[in-house]
């Protein structure tokens, strides 16, 4: 199984414990850099309140990153929900500081999946095989 590039857009200040998170399990391949959404995602960042968004780009095993993205929604820690891209064989994650804390959104190839906070285990069931399927085809 080959390593996953994981992006992972979060709010600056919590940019630097990330990458030290990510650095313990993983090999971080770029300095963090700022975040430009595009017109998707225009919506969740409109607010003038809305702090400066960081990526940081990992690349992790399949059963590394399913630690992580589990410790990412079940430690929830800011406002909103997640959004998980995994189109292309990839993955990135984004919050959705407008949606109710433990939202769940996953893009794949095959369309939008959306998890309401009390479907969160039923989303992270969905995402793990989505990142378990990746990494068996090489991510």
């Amino acid at each position: 199984m080959s390593p996953i590039r994981f992006e992972w857009v979060l709010p600056e200040g919590q940019t630097p414990g990330a990458r030290k998170d990510l650095q313990a399990v993983g090999v971080v391949s770029e300095e963090p850099e700022i975040w430009e959404p595009d017109e998707t995602s225009l919506d969740d960042t409109h607010d003038v309140a809305f702090e400066p968004m960081m990526v940081i780009a990992v690349s992790l095993s399949a059963s590394v990153l399913i630690k992580v993205i589990s410790d990412v929604v079940y430690k929830h820690r800011y406002p909103g929900g997640d959004l998980f891209d995994l189109r292309k064989g990839s993955l990135k994650r984004r919050p959705l500081p407008h949606e109710p804390q433990g939202t769940l959104v996953l893009i794949t190839d095959d369309g939008q999946q959306f998890f309401e906070p009390a479907q969160r285990d039923e989303g992270l069931k969905f995402l793990t095989q989505a990142i378990s399927a990746i990494g068996s085809a090489g991510g």
